[in-house]
């Protein structure tokens, strides 16, 4: 008879665990809106709204350039305790960054819901991020042709947060990050 391996008690803390991170299975143009909401705050009412599949009481943030914040502040503000960031998928989690403001590990293909964007999907799979340009779509109130706003490349490890610029009209996904 094998014996049996080592009791496993769970009200031990084992630490923090990592925070999630997915990419939008929605997309919108530089007019963000959900849940009634327009601009960065409808950004992440979108994602917390996909992000419930992952836990009922876990909040999301869409990782944007807004006229208040810099994208990586709205998610990991100065002074918040570093975590690293995981992805779902079929098999379990996959870690993505192993702190804030890194390079990714993997390209951020995944949805909430741990499925993949796959086959020429990929070519599309572009995120708005508004990194490191003055234009975001009017704070993300905006979907006009005339306005344009910079956007990453999923499928890219280099390019994940600024690939191109395009016009707030055209339909993105974003990034989702949960925040405590």
């Amino acid at each position: 008879v094998p014996e049996a391996g080592p009791v496993i008690d769970a009200s031990v803390d084992a630490g923090p665990r990592d925070r999630w991170v997915f990419f939008s299975e929605k997309t919108t143009t530089g007019r963000i809106a959900s849940g009634g909401r327009v601009g960065p705050s409808g950004a992440d009412a979108l994602c917390t709204d996909e992000g419930r599949v992952l836990g009922a009481t876990l909040t999301f943030k869409a990782l944007v350039n807004t006229d208040d914040e810099r994208p990586w502040d709205r998610v990991a503000p100065a002074g918040t305790p570093p975590r690293a960031y995981a992805m779902p998928t079929p098999a379990g989690p996959i870690r993505v960054f192993t702190a804030p403001r890194t390079i990714p590990l993997v390209p951020i293909l995944r949805h909430a819901n741990g499925q993949e964007d796959g086959g020429l999907q990929v070519l599309f799979a572009k995120a708005w991020t508004g990194f490191d340009a003055p234009a975001n779509c009017n704070n993300w109130s905006s979907a006009s042709s005339a306005m344009s706003s910079t956007f990453g490349d999923a499928a890219s490890l280099t390019k994940w947060l600024l690939s191109s610029e395009g016009p707030c009209s055209e339909a993105r996904h974003l990034y989702c990050f949960e925040v405590d």
